[in-house]
């Protein structure tokens, strides 16, 4: 088996390579060897011919070998490791100094079992950068990779699959639409229910009840029929968990297993926040069960979700989120994770980004489908992701955490179209690297950002940050000039002046 630690060089067909390592789990459902087919099956499948295709890389690390030896069956740990063989064998890393601290650990832990060394094994391969991504449908593994800041470098064999399939062709795909319709109009039978039917027996009966078939539902519809995303909402101003102001409860919330990936779960919060806003509700709360609903709790926490103390009668947690800014003074990005989407704190420093038409349209999808293209499906997850990134070769460097970024559209519409909030930033002349921190935020391919890197004389510069809300009517360039935000037509990124800055943060406090 040749062993190798490197990752990013020229793939047969002219694009630049993309690395996977794979954990055990991901291995057995690409490899199965039982007549019992692997519920991940099809997406291993679709993972493999994508990479054989397009020139990606698929690697196993040591670590993977010795979980397969210590099976217990003799028969299927002999016929894995024959399997192994198919693939190429990483160098091993041991788990680094600096790794272990971030998760709190010491090197060789007293009584760390086994399958733990393995993870971090595994998890150091993506830590020391010898892959782009690790491939798990392991839980505990991915919440040990999002504790240690490399949760989008982690990804489901599902989400690996939808991440090469993007790649296929940079084209113009915008979002799919989510259908708002009342929840006496959904199909009982579609198999999204089927879960839900295990979780709560009472569901049928809620189901039909004539009193709650009003309530308002979106749908995100499958190509091929079906429901790929559901979200039912319901109207209270008096509930036993919020007690204060006009609140919403989520009381569906569903993307199914064959959608992962395609940040379906970003769209409907997209969806649910609109019809907040515009509703002009106060909060928002949901219940789901922690052990089963991983996804789901990380999901909503990452959008300011809280978990309150009390948990219903079903042993549910119970998260809520206040959309009413307190007196509290928070740091700007924190502020609009809390209070947002739309939420920018007023103290926070602005800066213009010109973007051209065609990044424009691929990265910000919705704004185009605004009477403007038809909407369809989409495998393009920046797309329908409230988290998002840009790369360019500007030479700013004051872009900080926190920051506003307004983008402004050039060519076409002259005008600036989006407003961001700030995560973080990255300055690197290495487009592996760049790419392996914007992950699936960006409409970039490592192609695209080699052929940056290699046209420009600046390190690349790559802006995490998070979509705030899109500007319709958009600012025109002679608005924005007599308003002191622009003096010409933007060429690169710039901050705003006091002036712009009181100006735009009125426009968007409004």
């Amino acid at each position: 088996m040749a062993s190798s630690g490197s990752h990013g060089s020229s793939a047969q067909n002219g694009s630049m390579d993309i690395s996977f390592v794979l954990d055990t789990n991901a291995f057995v459902a690409m490899e199965p060897t039982s007549t019992t087919a692997e519920p991940s099956l099809v997406y291993g499948a679709d993972l493999a011919r994508f990479a054989s295709q397009q020139g990606h890389k698929l690697y196993l690390a040591p670590a993977t070998l010795d979980d397969i030896n210590n099976d217990p069956d003799p028969r299927r740990k002999k016929t894995n490791l024959g399997l192994a063989k198919k693939y190429t064998l990483l160098a091993d890393v041991a788990p680094p100094s600096d790794l272990l601290a971030a998760l709190g650990q010491v090197p060789s832990p007293a009584g760390q079992s086994i399958n733990d060394e393995i993870d971090l094994r595994i998890l150091a391969q993506v830590w020391s950068n010898a892959v782009h991504y690790l491939v798990t449908n392991d839980i505990r593994l991915r919440k040990r990779a999002v504790r240690v800041g490399l949760g989008d470098r982690v990804l489901s064999l599902a989400e690996a699959a939808a991440l090469l399939a993007s790649r296929v062709k940079l084209e113009l795909v915008p979002p799919p639409a989510v259908r708002k319709i009342k929840r006496y109009e959904l199909d009982a039978t579609d198999p999204l229910f089927g879960s839900l039917r295990l979780d709560y027996p009472e569901f049928d009966a809620w189901f039909s009840d004539p009193g709650k078939s009003q309530r308002p539902a979106w749908v995100i519809d499958q190509p091929q029929g079906g429901y790929a995303g559901l979200m039912i909402l319901k109207e209270t101003s008096d509930n036993e968990f919020v007690s204060s102001g006009k609140v919403l409860k989520v009381s569906t919330f569903k993307v199914v297993p064959d959608a992962r990936g395609r940040s379906y779960g970003e769209l409907l919060l997209k969806t649910l926040f609109l019809e907040a806003k515009s509703g002009g509700w106060d909060g928002i709360f949901v219940t789901v069960f922690a052990e089963k609903q991983t996804r789901l709790v990380n999901l909503f926490t990452d959008f300011g979700f809280e978990e309150l103390p009390a948990k219903t009668t079903r042993g549910e947690l119970v998260l809520a989120k206040s959309l009413r800014p307190d007196k509290r003074y928070l740091q700007p990005l924190d502020y609009h994770v809390s209070f947002g989407p739309p939420a920018i704190a007023p103290d926070s420093s602005v800066f213009v980004i010109p973007i051209v038409p065609a990044w424009h349209d691929i990265l910000f999808p919705d704004w185009n489908a605004a009477g403007r293209l038809p909407i369809d499906e989409s495998h393009r997850s920046y797309g329908n992701a409230l988290r998002k990134a840009y790369v360019c070769q500007s030479g700013s460097r004051r872009l900080a955490r926190g920051s506003t970024v307004v983008f402004y559209r050039s060519k076409d519409e002259r005008a600036v179209t989006v407003v961001g909030v700030v995560e973080d930033t990255k300055v690197c002349p290495d487009p592996n690297e760049i790419f392996a921190f914007v992950s699936r935020r960006t409409v970039y391919s490592l192609n695209d950002l080699t052929g940056m890197a290699a046209r420009g004389t600046r390190p690349l510069l790559a802006i995490l940050f998070r979509q705030d809300r899109l500007i319709d009517p958009a600012w025109s360039f002679k608005t924005l000039q007599e308003h002191g935000v622009i003096r010409a037509a933007p060429q690169s990124i710039a901050k705003v002046g006091h002036g712009g800055t009181t100006w735009i943060h009125s426009q968007l406090a409004a």
